[in-house]
């Protein structure tokens, strides 16, 4: 729990619907966050969104998310 941060309950489109960011270490909730163009901060150089997330709040970095989608969908298959 994150002093001053409100726990929500339900589903994590709904939260990330009205979410200003998404901060993770490492989630595949930052791979929701970012396809659901949520500005996302990951901590963990393992995440899977690693390559299309901030390292701070604030960082107005725009990458390319359609070839980060793109080797993500290479490496499922």
């Amino acid at each position: 729990r994150v002093p001053g941060a409100d726990a929500i309950a339900g589903e994590l489109q709904h939260a990330l619907a009205g979410a200003a960011w998404a901060i993770t270490f490492n989630s595949n909730a930052a791979v929701d966050a970012v396809l659901a163009g949520v500005p996302t901060v990951a901590t963990d150089a393992g995440s899977m969104a690693w390559p299309v997330t901030q390292r701070a709040i604030g960082d107005a970095s725009e990458p390319d998310r359609a070839a980060w989608l793109s080797r993500l969908a290479w490496c499922q298959w």
